[in-house]
């Protein structure tokens, strides 16, 4: 078995003689390729001259290939059916055997891609005389993003009438909000020396009645006429006398003359 690389696919090419040396014709070969990383692919091979069949693979990456043949015949020989195992190694990519020069090729390209050959001396090959090429980025999604923030702003700007009047009550409206918000400090007030005297003379007499308060004692009940008797002898003991009268009215005249000063 011999494989010859004819570009990017491998020509595999099989002689089969028997023990003799004579060919062994019509024969139906197959074989089974198994790759590097484990793929395998099946392919048949077709009687080409005496004792010589041809078949053609791609292989995909490099590495060791395991190739498994397998032929039988009808014609009811006694080597009627073979079957072998064998290898083959693929050391470098196909591109790379191409180490002839080919300026035809880079004058195609060169001209596709708008460049320019290279001149035979090596320092032209850093000269930086090429010129820049531009990029576009599409700007579909940020026009589409601003279509979708402004279309709600332009049905309220056709829907709505808003005037001054409106825009007046917004803003007081927002005015009186924020000013119920604000926290006024509270400042202690200035109390008056006089109104001060009078408070503490009010609570005083408040304590001392109080405690008055609590000392009565709930008085039995009495017969009526008994109590139209108490009740007499009371008013005539705590009737005023006729010199208390006197010294209490000079008192208020007294008092009086003295806030008309």
């Amino acid at each position: 078995m011999t494989v010859e690389s004819q570009g990017e696919s491998a020509k595999i090419m099989l002689d089969a003689r028997n023990r003799t040396g004579d060919f062994l014709n019509a024969y139906q070969i197959e074989a089974n390729i198994i790759s590097p990383n484990g793929e395998a692919q099946s392919v048949t091979f077709t009687q080409t001259a005496p004792g010589r069949y041809e078949s053609e693979f791609i292989p995909k990456e490099q590495g060791i290939y395991l190739i498994r043949f397998s032929g039988t015949t009808d014609t009811g020989s006694d080597s009627a059916s073979f079957a072998e195992t064998t290898g083959w190694a693929l050391s470098y990519s196909p591109e790379y055997q191409r180490i002839d020069p080919n300026p035809d090729l880079l004058l195609r390209l060169s001209a596709f891609t708008n460049g320019q050959v290279a001149s035979p001396r090596p320092a032209d090959v850093f000269t930086h005389h090429l010129r820049s090429t531009r990029a576009s980025q599409p700007i579909a999604p940020w026009l589409l993003l601003i279509a979708a923030l402004l279309l709600p702003i332009d049905i309220a700007a056709r829907r709505l009438i808003l005037t001054t009047q409106d825009l007046s009550r917004a803003r007081e409206w927002l005015t009186q909000k924020l000013s119920t918000r604000r926290v006024i400090p509270t400042q202690p007030a200035q109390t008056n020396p006089q109104m001060e005297a009078l408070f503490n003379a009010k609570n005083r007499v408040r304590e001392n009645i109080e405690p008055a308060q609590e000392k009565i004692i709930e008085a039995p009940v009495l017969p009526k006429e008994r109590r139209d008797n108490v009740s007499n002898v009371e008013e005539t003991q705590n009737a005023p006398k006729p010199e208390q009268i006197a010294s209490t009215t000079s008192a208020l005249l007294a008092r009086k003359k003295n806030l008309r000063k």
